[in-house]
């Protein structure tokens, strides 16, 4: 299922419990549109067999880019809403396996208009599809009104990235990676 165009307002509170944060349960994406090749979709895992995730990080759907059409650097942009001002950091989980994989940017403006690239990964970063996805926290400029996450589409079929449980903050972000560190060890069983 491609992503709508026209998605906007929050679906639950446990789903979009701020502005931008999602978990990608309820098919409105907690207001995130979608712009460039328009790649994206959500489901509860990748249909193509050796990339992607197999399962979401949290709930039982996710938003990855579906690479098996497009070209070579087709780019997609998943675009938050208007963020709250005074949003200081992003948080978000991130599965990147496949052989063929691309690069996955997130950026923010602070006019609408022009992006600055805060965060990058390129190639495949987990060994399979059932490998836990890793966590980070991402800084946002001071004035931040919206963020978007880029996928670039890698040579061929087997670069299915994916995106799930996005949160924004207005803490800093130093008191958000010990959060997070915690947050990932419960989640497996720490």
């Amino acid at each position: 299922m491609t992503l709508s165009t026209k998605a906007s307002g929050h679906d639950s509170a446990s789903d979009c419990s701020s502005r931008g944060s999602c978990e990608f349960e309820q098919r409105t994406i907690c207001g995130w549109t979608e712009g460039g090749k328009m790649m994206w979709s959500r489901g509860t895992r990748t249909p193509s067999l050796g990339t992607g995730a197999e399962q979401p990080h949290s709930g039982k759907h996710f938003i990855f880019l579906e690479t098996s059409y497009g070209r070579k650097n087709d780019k997609s942009y998943l675009i938050s809403p208007k963020l709250q001002p005074g949003t200081r950091t992003m948080q978000f989980f991130y599965h990147m396996h496949g052989k063929t994989m691309g690069t996955m940017t997130v950026e923010a403006t602070t006019n609408g208009k022009a992006w600055t690239v805060l965060w990058q990964k390129t190639g495949q970063q987990h060994s399979g599809q059932k490998d836990q996805w890793m966590g980070t926290g991402v800084a946002l400029p001071a004035g931040t009104i919206q963020v978007r996450i880029s996928g670039s589409k890698g040579a061929s079929w087997t670069g299915d990235m994916a995106v799930d449980t996005v949160s924004f903050s207005t803490f800093p972000p130093k008191t958000l990676s010990v959060e997070l560190k915690l947050a990932v060890a419960m989640s497996s069983g720490f």
